[in-house]
């Protein structure tokens, strides 16, 4: 090989080497370059300190949301959390968000509580004196009627019972007839009322025409109310008696 094809040679691989140089050199500068924009990247290792306070305003900024979509709401949601003027970040105080869960103003009941009702004690008495003394008024002679007429005009009793404080007197003599077996009939009368047609099998005009106007009538306290046994509320201590008489 002569001195001219090695400096050829030598030339070239200087070419080469140069070329490389500068491609590397360009490389290495626009990376470094992007390096400085983006800044060092920190790794932190799971439950680094730097992980937690990632975490934190992460979180931080998802209750700030979720407190701001629901500002209308009834449920008042305390954040606890206050914000740097100085540098714009964010710190927790470390307390839990709590939901407000007092009752409604309107509300008259506190929550979990039950309306306590008042036991009161009454006596109650059924009666058919005007009829068993004279039997032959009865329309119906029958032997099936008048089995259902007792000697002494007594039907039930005095009998002392518990009921609810406001408990009308159709709902005693109601529940008395029922627990002893004594046959109850009765109809709607206006809206909410019962008027009561017979007892025992002894109903109202039993006695024909000639006394048209004989049925049931009730008392409390010795007094004979102008209203419905359905509307007359008692209060404890009433002494009820239902009797049947032949003309009001």
């Amino acid at each position: 090989m002569s001195d001219l094809e090695k400096k050829i040679r030598i030339k070239r691989i200087r070419s080469i080497i140069i070329s490389a140089l500068l491609i590397i050199a360009i490389v290495f500068g626009i990376s470094t370059l992007k390096f400085e924009q983006k800044g060092p990247e920190t790794k932190s290792p799971k439950g680094s300190i730097a992980n937690t306070v990632d975490k934190k305003t992460e979180e931080e900024d998802l209750t700030d949301s979720q407190s701001n979509a629901h500002n209308d709401s009834n449920t008042e949601v305390a954040t606890n959390i206050s914000t740097s003027k100085k540098d714009g970040t964010k710190k927790s105080t470390g307390q839990k968000n709590e939901i407000n869960t007092k009752p409604n103003p309107g509300s008259s009941a506190e929550p979990g509580t039950k309306k306590v009702v008042e036991k009161i004690f009454v006596t109650i008495e059924i009666r058919c004196d005007e009829i068993s003394k004279d039997t032959s008024v009865l329309e119906n002679q029958s032997e099936e009627m008048l089995k259902h007429i007792p000697k002494d005009g007594t039907i039930l009793k005095k009998t002392t019972v518990t009921c609810d404080k406001g408990t009308s007197v159709y709902q005693v003599l109601f529940d008395v007839c029922m627990a002893n077996k004594i046959q109850l009939d009765s109809e709607r009368s206006g809206m909410s009322g019962r008027y009561v047609k017979g007892i025992n099998y002894l109903y109202e005009k039993a006695c024909g025409t000639q006394y048209p106007y004989c049925g049931w009538m009730y008392q409390v306290n010795g007094v004979a109310p102008n209203y419905g046994c359905s509307s007359y509320r008692l209060q404890g201590n009433e002494t009820i008696l239902w009797y049947y008489v032949l003309t009001f």
